[in-house]
C-alpha cells in the first residue's frame, strides 16, 4: 500500500508556476500538478507533452516533474 498524497499540499508546495510534478501513476497516465493563479491536477498519457512540440522555458522533462 502507498503512502496517501494529497494532491493540493503538492501543488501549494510548488514554487515555480507552469512546472508540473508527477504524484502519481495511474495505468498508462501520469498524475500531476502543477501552479498558476490556481492550483491544477492533471491525468495525462504519459506520452503526452506538457508544452505539446515546442520547446520553451517552461518545458519540463519528465526528470524534472518526477523530482
Amino acid at each position: 500500500m502507498y503512502p496517501a498524497i494529497s494532491p493540493a499540499a503538492s501543488a501549494a508546495a510548488l514554487t515555480e508556476h507552469w512546472s508540473p510534478r508527477v504524484i502519481a501513476e495511474l495505468d498508462d497516465s501520469y498524475v500531476k500538478v502543477a501552479k498558476e493563479e490556481c492550483l491544477l491536477m492533471l491525468i495525462e498519457k504519459k506520452a503526452t507533452l506538457h508544452t505539446g512540440a515546442t520547446v520553451t522555458a517552461q518545458t519540463r522533462s519528465i526528470e524534472e516533474q518526477l523530482g
